[in-house]
């Protein structure tokens, strides 16, 4: 890695730690069992997400072969 990529790297960490701690401290007003209903939700919410651009990237695909 450059010495570059290295303060990249570095400052990224960085950030993450900052964020994370941010993010955590905004999550401890929640309860275990409310932190457990909001992730249950996020992960179904990113299958449907996926769902639908896959089913967006298919509809492309078609209306592109059938002209």
């Amino acid at each position: 890695m450059t010495e570059r990529g290295k303060v990249l790297f570095k400052e990224h960490e960085k950030r993450h730690k900052q964020w994370e701690k941010r993010d955590m401290q905004f999550l401890s007003r929640y309860s275990k069992e409310e932190t457990d209903t909001i992730l249950k939700f996020m992960q179904e919410f990113n299958v449907y997400l996926d769902e639908q651009i896959e089913q967006y990237i298919t509809d492309g695909r078609e209306s592109t072969e059938s002209r």
